[in-house]
């Protein structure tokens, strides 16, 4: 008939009907997970300072170092108190004794499975890998000479000595080790441009080389291991295992 033929055409021409149920859940599912997120970078912010404060107090260090906790989500970490890696970087420290500074551009110290309590006043690091960078210009201070990259791993010292009234400049090549905790020289090679070494330079070389820079007072417990000489400077590699701090 054609009344029912007309409702046909017009159930068929009617638009369908929206469901904004769904719509309005997947709205809310993105902004509890926005919040969550926010809260969670919020969280690391905060407990990132707290460590700061914790390890400044605990190591006796003049400025607040930089510390970053990786890892995420952060929350997950915070309620069981233990941490894959905190990354720590402290810059300007000064290490060895009353006689013997050395200035450290830069400490950067990885610790390893840390757990930290509730109220961020101690922490416990299984391990820890770090390393420590030395630049020419401070170890030419603590030397009390110039000192550069010499190529192949190794440095260059120069000195300036007068011999009968001519000044000749001399230099110094040497590779760099770790012994007894303290930066030493190996493997001196004097050279004068042309001419034989003054006594004086040979002296003034064999007396500088053949001490050595104690590296004690490094913070975070860490032990050196190793130094390697490159264009920017020397890399000291260290490490350490069952690290405890407290503020």
């Amino acid at each position: 008939c054609c009344r029912c033929d007309d409702r046909l055409m017009s159930a068929v021409a009617a638009p369908r009907r929206r469901h904004p149920r769904g719509r309005t859940l997947l709205i809310v599912v993105l902004i509890v997970l926005a919040l969550l997120v926010i809260l969670d970078r919020v969280g690391v912010a905060v407990a990132e300072n707290q460590a700061a404060k914790l390890l400044q107090s605990s190591q006796h260090l003049d400025r607040t170092p930089d510390v970053h906790i990786t890892g995420f989500p952060f929350l997950t970490q915070v309620i069981t108190g233990n941490y894959p890696e905190i990354d720590v970087t402290a810059d300007d420290l000064t290490v060895g004794r009353a006689n013997s500074h050395l200035q450290i551009a830069r400490l950067r110290v990885a610790l390893h499975n840390v757990h930290v309590s509730r109220d961020f006043s101690s922490a416990r690091s299984e391990s820890a890998t770090a390393n420590a960078q030395i630049t020419y210009a401070d170890l030419s201070k603590a030397l009390q000479t110039t000192v550069a990259y010499a190529g192949d791993g190794r440095i260059r010292l120069t000195y300036t000595v007068e011999v009968v009234g001519v000044p000749i400049t001399a230099t110094a090549t040497a590779g760099t080790l770790i012994a007894g905790g303290a930066l030493t020289f190996v493997d001196p090679q004097i050279s004068v441009a042309g001419q034989s070494v003054p006594a004086l330079v040979s002296h003034y070389f064999a007396t500088l080389l053949q001490s050595s820079i104690p590296l004690a007072g490094l913070p975070f417990g860490v032990q050196v291991n190793k130094v390697a000489a490159d264009p920017a400077g020397l890399t000291v590699s260290l490490t350490a295992h069952g690290l405890t701090y407290h503020r």
